[in-house]
This record gives C-alpha cells, sequence and structure tokens, in this order.
C-alpha cells in the first residue's frame, strides 16, 4: 500500500488545481470513497447546508456496460462528514450541474472509471509526490486520519467497512506510530514526576472528563 503524507496531498492539490477532475480527486482525498461510489454520486446525495454526503449507489462497469446500482451492504450506504473546503469545492460543482451525476463529462455523462484512473496517473506526474493509484487516495484519506488521533471506529464508518477490524487489519502499518502517541498522552496523563503539565497533557486530561461525563447521557444510534 503507498499512500502520500500531508505534505504530499498539499502539494498534489495545489499542482492539480485547475485540472478538469479536481473536484473529483479532491472529494476522494476528503471523503475516502471508493471509485464506483464517487463516480455514481448524484447531487440529490449531498446536502451541502448539513455538510454531508450520503453513500447510497455506486456506478459499475458489467459487461462493458455502466449501470448505476444501490450500495450493497448496510455498512456501505453511510453518511460522510465533510470538511468546509469540500463543501465549497461540491458547491460550485452542484451550483453549474449540467447532470444528475455530481462527476460527469462535458456531455452530462456519467464517467468511465478506466478513463479517470488514466487522468489520475497523468495528474500525478506534475507534481513531485511519489505514484499511487486512484484508489490509494482511498488509503490515504485513511491513513491520514488514524494518524491525525481519530478513531478507528469512525474511521471504518467513512470507509463503509463491515466492522472495525477490518480497518485495523488494513491499515496495521499506522498502529506502531498510534502505539507511540498513545503512550506519552498517557505519561503526560498519569504525571508520576510531578511535574507542571503540559498543554498536551491539560488537554487530554480535559478530554478524558467529557468521557466521563458524556457515559451519562444516553448513547446516539449508529447512522449506518
Amino acid at each position: 500500500m503507498r499512500v502520500w503524507d500531508t505534505g504530499q496531498v498539499r502539494q498534489f492539490l495545489s499542482k492539480t488545481r485547475h485540472e478538469r477532475f479536481f473536484p473529483l480527486y479532491a472529494t476522494a482525498l476528503a471523503t475516502g470513497m471508493r471509485r464506483g461510489e464517487l463516480l455514481g454520486l448524484q447531487t440529490d446525495d449531498i446536502d451541502l447546508e448539513r455538510g454531508v454526503i450520503k453513500v447510497q449507489r455506486q456506478l459499475v462497469e458489467i459487461g462493458g456496460h455502466i449501470e448505476l446500482g444501490e450500495v450493497k451492504t448496510s455498512a456501505g450506504r453511510r453518511r460522510i462528514d465533510l470538511p468546509a473546503d469540500s463543501i465549497r469545492v461540491l458547491n460550485d460543482l452542484k451550483t453549474n450541474a449540467i447532470s444528475s451525476f455530481v462527476f460527469c463529462d462535458n456531455a452530462g455523462k456519467p464517467l468511465i472509471g478506466a478513463r479517470v484512473s488514466r487522468s489520475f496517473k497523468e495528474a500525478v506526474k506534475k507534481p513531485e509526490v511519489p505514484q499511487i493509484t486512484f484508489h490509494e487516495l482511498r488509503h490515504t484519506h485513511a491513513t491520514l486520519l488514524l494518524i491525525a488521533g481519530v478513531s478507528p471506529k469512525v474511521v471504518q464508518e467513512r470507509l463503509g467497512h463491515s466492522n472495525v477490524s477490518i480497518t485495523l487489519q488494513t491499515y496495521s502499518h499506522v498502529l506502531p506510530s498510534l502505539q507511540a502517541d498513545a503512550a506519552v498522552a498517557l505519561n503526560s496523563i498519569l504525571n508520576m514526576n510531578g511535574q507542571a503539565q503540559s498543554a498536551r497533557a491539560k488537554r487530554a486530561n480535559r478530554i478524558s472528563t467529557n468521557l466521563v461525563v458524556d457515559r451519562k447521557s444516553p448513547e446516539i444510534g449508529s447512522t449506518e
């Protein structure tokens, strides 16, 4: 598995900002959606006021024909919250939509997966970043979230994995660094030497306190 780090992602987005398929690349990085899910995305699947995408459909190629079908699993049918920059990108697309497909060609027809992969391969050559495939944008999304400390359960839900063990197995390369970060955070929380707490430790304590408070409240049901 090949993935980009934060600097490489920023460099790629900066260098390809004026590319024809930039909105598609940016959305792939921001959501971790599969290629078929992205290409099957409909304008009605995007709620820009709430800043969410509802993944309900996927574009599949069967025997040379393109078909729009429903996502097969309950975990695959999911809601993904969008970062503010992605909302702006998708708002421009939705405002100027010429088709029910969010990502389409100039005639409003759905994009062919192979064409998207070829275009991405060419786009990657422009900035000085490692060569990865379009599907590895999904892996990049997940890896960066885990490194940033996002719960594996949340990453699982964004990716549409059926259970969190699949996520942990797929991204096991990230776990050693997470273990190291956990040890540093725990050392600050326990503060065995009695030293003044760092800002990071104080934040960790606030999070721990909030978790205790949250446990007293009713649990919110899953949106899968």
